[in-house]
């Protein structure tokens, strides 16, 4: 990084310029906070208060990582420099995946709409693998029987969403988080 830039990352974790894009750094970049891009992606796509919180979330991991919030600022370095920490931790290769493939998404979007001016996500990849001792199995027929059975003496949710689970084929929170538009 040149410079100015290293000033303005400086002066970012100060004072927060991230909130003000109209301060420029070298080559004509604006300071673009995360919290901007967030916003610009949630409206393009019409996000739920769920996903936005999940993706402000995993912005804020970066952030922190980097001490700024400025994304206009993110170099490629920066992103793989997160990816090795994030592969060094305690998280799943799940979770990693989840948090990369969040945060790749907001630079995509913010790079193709001219709100950064590069994608320092470019390129970066990372694939999952998942220990086959810790893969979840599934239930039996007699464990699935048990649990309806256990069901029909409950009230209320306990009894319909196991029910509803096994006529639908959904997963326990694409049923309980479900409303009543989804339904």
């Amino acid at each position: 990084l040149g410079e100015r830039d290293r000033l303005y990352r400086a002066m970012d974790k100060v004072f927060h310029f991230g909130k003000n894009p109209t301060v420029s750094l070298s080559g004509g970049a604006k300071l673009y906070n995360f919290t901007e891009l967030i916003n610009g992606w949630a409206v393009e796509k019409k996000l739920t208060k769920k996903s936005r919180k999940e993706f402000e979330a995993k912005a804020e991991k970066l952030a922190k990582m980097l001490g700024h919030t400025n994304a206009a600022a993110v170099i490629k370095e920066d992103f793989l420099k997160w990816k090795d920490e994030l592969v060094g931790s305690k998280l799943s290769p799940k979770t990693i995946q989840s948090h990369l493939l969040v945060v790749k998404t907001l630079f995509n979007w913010g790079h193709a709409n001219q709100k950064i001016p590069t994608n320092p996500a470019t390129g970066v990849n990372y694939t999952a693998k998942v220990d086959p001792k810790l893969k979840r199995l599934p239930f039996s027929d007699d464990d699935a029987k048990q649990i309806l059975i256990s069901a029909q003496n409950e009230t209320g949710f306990l009894r319909w969403i196991p029910w509803l689970c096994a006529y639908t084929g959904d997963r326990l929170e694409e049923i309980a988080g479900a409303m009543v538009r989804d339904v």
